[in-house]
């Protein structure tokens, strides 16, 4: 949709394809100065962090192109920065939105999980607490990835129904995930 948006806005030509992945590719260099500031404490090593990512070739090709990675990694940097605050409820929903570019972006749940089990540690000693406050935010990952999937697909399941929608883009795209790409 920000692609659209932009090609909305201003004109259906490639180059204005890829400002929004050149926004995300410049908000991505400074989730992560924020977020090495975060863990290491060192406003220094943050700004080596920062511009290690603003010079890697990876990031910048990405940011450069309207490919969906950039949004992902933007959207994971900033669900990792909540994490990283002990804000997990808004990182979980962050890594439901997040889920809407790609599903790779739902492997910034492992770090929230650690998380969860680390504020528990900090405050009790007790497994019970630390099962249930996993549980409460695997849960609530799972239920934004739904709630977003379904929000940011009103036109397709409006256009195909929502069996056929299920059935394409979830399903079939969990099963193309699953599937062996590469043989011999």
């Amino acid at each position: 949709y920000m692609i659209a948006l932009a090609m909305l806005l201003l004109g259906d030509r490639p180059f204005f394809w890829r400002i929004p992945s050149v926004v995300m590719g410049a908000l991505l260099v400074f989730l992560s100065f924020f977020v090495a500031l975060e863990v290491t404490k060192s406003e220094n090593l943050a700004i080596v962090v920062a511009t290690l990512v603003a010079v890697d070739p990876l990031v910048r090709n990405l940011g450069s192109l309207a490919l969906l990675d950039i949004y992902v990694a933007t959207f994971s940097a900033l669900a990792l920065f909540f994490v990283l605050r002990n804000r997990l409820k808004e990182g979980a929903l962050l890594i439901g939105f997040a889920s809407t570019f790609k599903f790779t972006a739902l492997l910034a749940t492992v770090p929230l999980v650690f998380f969860a089990i680390k504020r528990v540690a900090q405050t009790t000693r007790k497994f019970i607490d630390a099962l249930f406050d996993t549980i409460y935010f695997l849960l609530l990952t799972v239920f934004a990835f739904a709630f977003f999937q379904v929000l940011v697909s009103v036109p397709l399941i409006l256009y195909l129904g929502f069996d056929n929608w299920v059935q394409n883009s979830i399903l079939g795209a969990i099963s193309w995930h699953l599937s062996v790409k590469c043989t011999g």
